[in-house]
């Protein structure tokens, strides 16, 4: 019967373990020296990981992960004003353990920063960000991540949070999980409307252009080669001197994924204006398709046509601490990932401003989606399975544990004494 235990644990162990490879490396190039690297997030390496990467890690030869931190946006708080978020809901929610801020753009700029403003007691926690236009269909923006505050000897400290897509919502929720049921005060939340950076892009393969006309509109569908996040997208157009059209952009298979109800935030179509007097150059807010749908209101005016297009991805990089002549590999692309929680995060200032750039080289496949759906089936059996399967595994040790005690007793003569005493 242990036996049977024994294996049944290492069935599932094995099973966790195989649901935590990654289907992706690539070598890190060696470095020369010892110190920090910024490693750039190729659209071939980013186009095969979800949203905002939880699933990416740096390992040496013998796969001890390497800490990191994501891609700064360097926000300096004192280079521009800072625009206070009003707080309309601050709750604490005892039995989800959980504690939700939402705070209102009454702006309704886009936004992709936040300073959260908190007490300094050490805070490490998981976040997830929600956006929403009426606080009742919420979407998400970034889901569960580990944040922690910056070090200070003040008593007060900021949680920068730099590295999200630009939206424009007008609700924005901050839902933060209980660390050891203690609550998060969260004192301040602030936006910096136009921080000083120059944002960098990748420029993907161009797609595939195709259009159909109704009667008073030209739909545009846009084929990629790859799934990629597109970040900037600008179009070529001709067919009239004078023009000013109302179009709208999305993913051609709008597949929606709701988790808890709440959909992704790149699942929304984006209306804006095209025009003979303008760049006709449209900011998303990280789309992740290989087909995009360009639907243009054409009214009563002769249809327009897009000749070509630019599409482009922001440079999102990791930066990572390495030491000369050592094998590095990234790995990458696993659904089940999380995202990593490093000490690293809370010396963000000692990162120096410009620190040079390593490449990566021979990306290959080393786990087959074939393996990778047998796997994740296990992890798809119902909830209450498990715990029919776990209690079941319980009831089995206490009765194995039971039996030991008494074999024991009974070896060490407890009960031929006891008896021998009754006679």
């Amino acid at each position: 019967m242990i036996k049977i235990i024994v294996i049944i644990f290492s069935l599932l162990c094995s099973t966790f373990i195989s649901a935590q490879q990654y289907m992706f490396e690539s070598e890190i190039i060696n470095n020369n020296a010892e110190g920090f690297y910024k490693i750039y997030l190729i659209p071939d390496i980013s186009s095969r990981m979800q949203q905002n990467f939880p699933d990416l890690r740096v390992v040496n030869k013998n796969n001890v992960e390497i800490p990191f931190i994501y891609g700064l946006d360097w926000i300096n708080p004192d280079s521009t004003a800072k625009v206070k978020l009003k707080i309309v809901k601050n709750r604490h929610k005892k039995f989800k353990r959980i504690t939700e801020i939402v705070v209102s753009n009454d702006t309704l700029k886009n936004i992709d920063n936040f300073i959260i403003e908190i007490p300094n007691k050490g805070l490490k926690n998981k976040l997830k960000i929600t956006g929403s236009f009426n606080q009742k269909s919420w979407y998400e923006i970034k889901k569960n991540f580990s944040v922690q505050a910056a070090y200070t000897d003040s008593i007060v400290t900021e949680l920068i949070i730099a590295n999200i897509p630009s939206t424009g919502f007008k609700f924005y929720k901050f839902t933060f999980s209980d660390y050891k049921d203690e609550t998060i005060q969260v004192l301040n939340v602030y936006t910096i409307s136009s921080p000083h950076v120059n944002k960098e892009y990748f420029e993907l393969n161009k797609p595939l252009i195709s259009h159909k006309d109704t009667l008073d509109r030209t739909i545009f569908n846009f084929k990629f080669t790859d799934t990629y996040f597109i970040d900037k997208i600008s179009f070529r157009i001709e067919g009239s001197r004078y023009y000013l059209r109302r179009a709208n952009i999305s993913k051609a298979t709008n597949r929606i994924r709701s988790v808890d109800g709440i959909m992704y935030f790149d699942d929304i179509d984006k209306e804006f204006f095209l025009g003979s007097d303008r760049k006709n150059t449209v900011i998303l807010p990280r789309f992740k398709t290989k087909n995009l749908k360009l639907v243009v209101d054409n009214k009563d005016n002769i249809p327009i046509r897009i000749v070509d297009v630019c599409a482009y991805q922001l440079k999102n990089y990791i930066i990572t601490y390495l030491k000369p002549n050592e094998i590095y590999t990234l790995k990458f692309g696993n659904r089940k990932a999380q995202f990593p929680v490093y000490d690293l995060t809370y010396f963000k200032k000692s990162v120096p401003k410009r620190i040079p750039v390593i490449e990566v080289k021979n990306t290959k496949q080393v786990y087959t989606e074939k393996n990778a759906g047998v796997s994740s089936r296990v992890w798809q059996i119902p909830p209450y399975y498990l715990w029919i399967a776990v209690s079941v595994v319980g009831i089995i040790l206490i009765f194995l544990t039971t039996r030991i005690i008494i074999e024991r007793y009974k070896n060490d003569g407890f009960y031929d004494e006891g008896n021998k005493s009754g006679e």
